[in-house]
């Protein structure tokens, strides 16, 4: 079914909008007499959910990856990380500039391809471009000299990316509000969308290590201990030494780590393996096991993390191209003038159903994204999964496998959990739903402050805990649109992009 065929008259929309605002906010607005609430020509076929929700396997999927892998891989490039949060913070504060044109441009656009598609046929390109130029930086050579060609290179295309996605995705979600304006449909257009959202973010947080481990395979080997050892060797300035480059980049991927490269091959050993079979006055020409590559750590990095990056553009691109072929917006005949800026955002603001809505999407959103950037320092620093007490809890795990384990515990949660939620909001209404998924967040975040060093299986079964509530999510796009429809209903003008637009606004908070 074609989007505009499935939209219905204006004077249906107020009156749905009408009908479910009395229903689930206490607002009484009576519906237009004769008009009928639902119909079947409302309904959005699945090829058509799917069709809209595939993009989601990777609009937030990237942001993830950037957020936990971009600063560290960079930082193993040789970029300084003074560097890498000034471009980072700059390019995020430029969205909260450009997010609210784009929403009220698209809004505004009266083209015969309809008012989101134009952008998303071009920006779609240019988004997947940077991304892969993003996560695929030439080896300037420069981690000597402080790595600021390489943390240049990260500022300017991390700036162009978040620039095409505001240019390709904000149209894209303002886009999702109008497929239907039937009450019940809308959980199930946006939770189907929302099944791939979390699937990109599964993606993300488990493809660059699995693909890292994959194609780095290693072979045995024994190496004499004058390659690592002398008589002022110690274990600590095995750590230290040198401060920058490959070697450093070995012992940050590998806990306890040292490497060397000789006849185009690369080795790693442990330390403690070192300093047992070499030090306490052993030949030199003693022995120790060590493990042979076919290149460095930080090439494999490169090799994984543009491998996902292409993955993800291909995807994008093509999920994006079928999207603006398959599918048709409203027709302008259904549209009113539009409004300007200023105005149309102070209107939003307005919005009595709204107000409720963006408190406790904010609230959300800082959860949210405070689990996502603090997260990965908390298990490192503050549950330490590697420690004695790890080790005598039963359960001791590197950093990077504790927190894998607790994203793949908290999103395999929200997407079993999803089905619930839907179920619960048809038979209990979006709104008490809505208001018990945030409560639920509320009371299982809180349970990482009993968390303590060494507690690694009660903090993958928070995570898990965690993931409950964040299943449905979906909700919260549904009532935001009927929350347009509502506004639709007082103004007689439709601002999709200009409400919408605060879902991604609000995802800055973490800055």
């Amino acid at each position: 079914m074609l989007a505009d065929e499935s939209v219905g008259s204006p004077q249906m929309q107020a009156a749905q909008a009408s009908e479910c605002l009395k229903n689930e906010l206490g607002i009484v607005v009576p519906p237009a007499e004769g008009t009928i609430l639902e119909d079947d020509r409302d309904k959005v076929p699945l090829c058509n959910k799917l069709t809209y929700g595939a993009p989601q396997l990777v609009t937030m999927a990237a942001t993830f990856l950037l957020n936990v892998y971009g600063n560290r891989y960079y930082s193993l490039l040789g970029a300084p990380l003074s560097a890498l949060a000034f471009y980072t913070a700059l390019a995020r504060s430029l969205d909260c500039l450009t997010d609210p044109v784009m929403g009220w441009w698209s809004d505004s656009t009266r083209s015969p391809r309809g008012r989101r598609r134009p952008y998303i046929m071009v920006g779609c390109w240019a988004y997947a471009i940077c991304f892969v130029l993003l996560l695929s930086p030439p080896d300037f050579g420069d981690q000597d000299s402080g790595g600021t060609v390489t943390a240049a290179w990260f500022g300017i295309f991390y700036i162009l990316f978040y620039l095409c996605d505001t240019l390709s995705n904000i149209p894209y979600f303002a886009w999702g509000p109008e497929l239907t304006p039937n009450y019940t449909e809308r959980n199930k257009v946006f939770f189907v969308a929302k099944i791939f959202y979390f699937f990109g973010m599964l993606l993300s947080a488990m493809a660059p290590p699995l693909i890292y481990a994959w194609f780095r395979t290693a072979s045995d080997a024994t190496v004499a201990c004058e390659v690592a050892w002398d008589s002022t060797t110690t274990p600590e300035s095995l750590r230290d030494s040198p401060s920058v480059g490959e070697v450093t980049g070995c012992n940050v991927i590998l806990s306890d780590g040292w490497c060397w490269s000789s006849d185009d091959k690369w080795f790693e050993a442990s330390i403690s393996e070192i300093s047992g079979k070499c030090g306490g006055g052993n030949s030199s020409a003693s022995l120790f096991e060590c493990q042979s590559y076919g290149y460095s750590p930080i090439a494999g990095q490169r090799w994984s993390f543009s491998l996902v990056a292409l993955g993800f553009s291909l995807w994008y691109v093509g999920s994006m191209v079928n999207l603006t072929r398959r599918m048709r917006e409203r027709t302008f005949d259904t549209l009113n003038d539009p409004v300007p800026l200023l105005p149309a955002i102070l209107r939003s603001l307005k919005n009595i159903a709204f107000q409720p809505l963006i408190v406790g999407w904010a609230l959300d959103a800082i959860s949210l994204t405070a689990l996502g950037t603090l997260f990965p320092f908390f298990i490192e620093y503050v549950i330490k999964p590697n420690s004695e007490r790890a080790h005598s809890s039963g359960l001791a795990l590197p950093v990077e496998m504790a927190l894998g384990f607790c994203m793949l515990a908290l999103l395999l949660s929200a997407l079993v959990s999803m089905p619930l939620w839907l179920f619960m909001s048809t038979h209990f209404g979006k709104y008490n739903c809505f208001t018990a998924f945030n409560l639920v967040n509320a009371c299982t975040v809180f349970l990482f402050y009993f968390a303590s060093e060494g507690d690694v299986k009660f903090i993958i079964f928070v995570s898990m805990l965690c993931g409950i509530p964040v299943g449905g999510q979906f909700l919260t796009d549904s009532i935001l649109a009927d929350t347009i429809d509502y506004d639709e209903f007082l103004n007689g003008t439709r601002s999709e992009g200009s409400y919408t637009v605060f879902a991604t606004l609000l995802s800055l908070i973490h800055i």
